[in-house]
């Protein structure tokens, strides 16, 4: 009769199972998890090691958030078409005309000028004059604040000379754009005595991903869009206001439930953006936040199914 022997558990074996399940747990809570930058992410570890997320396919879009100081500037870019949300300030016309040279990008089927503040619309005039521009769109806010600025006026001019016209946003106005993609209009609900209040405010879908884009849209304003009913879910938000305490209400971050979040702001700017509140509440969202003042330039890649985010700037 054989004679039993028991089974030997080979415990380096199991510990080092163990250790890298635990390791695959933690990097995958890294996401969502501050660990004060201690574990990195999957996008991280696969950027470092300059392979593909095996479960991201080739994209055909990608949403620039460009660094260019206090300012906003973003470009939305596919095979098919190209918008540019707002040109920061005056100086920086120059800088955002040769980013989107360097990608590939000589025709701009839309402009979106958010708001006519400095640090959105300083550099416009520049780019509507160097590049090919079909569409401009425009809030039109009311004649007791409208501004007076020579960044406005050369705006208004660079419009008027190359035969353009400024197109209105209406709230809930859908622009098909040539590969099925779209962009919806969700604000300004009505018009506002804060000029921030009057900013554009649209929704960028494409394929199964979304984007949020805000302007300085502030509490009041998120609070009437809100109330009209529309679906202001998204993958990506760019927060509002430089992600100042004013914008991005906790009503509206639940509401938009991001997984990305976008902050346009300068490095140490003598208006403390992003401030402390804001970055407070993304972290308790468990949103993965970048800024521009610390990463640079954040490109969004979308495959219609899956985001990925790289940063050409960093070290």
């Amino acid at each position: 009769m054989a004679r039993y022997r028991p089974t030997r558990i080979n415990w380096g074996f199991t510990l080092l199972v163990a250790i890298l399940l635990a390791a695959a747990v933690l990097i995958t809570l890294a996401d969502t998890v501050d660990f004060g930058g201690m574990i990195p992410t999957w996008d991280e570890i696969f950027e470092s090691a300059e392979l593909r997320d095996p479960l991201f396919t080739d994209a055909e879009c990608s949403v620039h958030v460009i660094d260019v100081g206090q300012g906003d500037s973003i470009l939305i870019k596919s095979p098919g078409y190209s918008v540019l949300i707002d040109a920061s300030e005056k100086e920086y016309g120059p800088e955002i005309v040769d980013y989107l040279y360097s990608q590939d990008v000589s025709v701009l089927d839309y402009v979106v000028a958010t708001h006519p503040h400095a640090d959105h619309i300083g550099g416009m005039a520049y780019v509507i004059e160097q590049m090919e521009v079909r569409h401009v769109i425009a809030p039109q806010v009311p004649k007791s604040i409208t501004p007076t600025s020579k960044a406005y006026q050369n705006m208004l001019t660079a419009i008027k000379e190359k035969g353009l016209k400024i197109t209105r946003p209406e709230v809930g106005e859908v622009y098909e754009l040539d590969d099925g993609s779209q962009f919806t209009i969700l604000g300004p609900v009505e018009p506002s005595t804060e000029m921030n209040n009057n900013s554009v405010v649209l929704k960028f879908e494409y394929g199964d991903t979304s984007f949020l884009f805000t302007g300085d849209c502030e509490a009041d304003m998120e609070e009437l869009i809100l109330d009209t009913g529309a679906d202001i879910s998204a993958d990506v938000l760019k927060l509002g206001h430089h992600g100042s305490s004013t914008s991005t209400s906790d009503e509206w971050l639940e509401a938009v439930n991001p997984r990305f979040g976008a902050i346009s702001c300068g490095k140490d700017n003598s208006y403390g953006h992003p401030h402390k509140e804001t970055i407070a509440k993304l972290k308790q969202a468990g949103v993965e936040y970048y800024r521009t003042d610390l990463d640079g330039t954040i490109i969004f890649e979308s495959d219609g199914e899956a985001i990925r985010v790289l940063l050409p700037d960093a070290a």
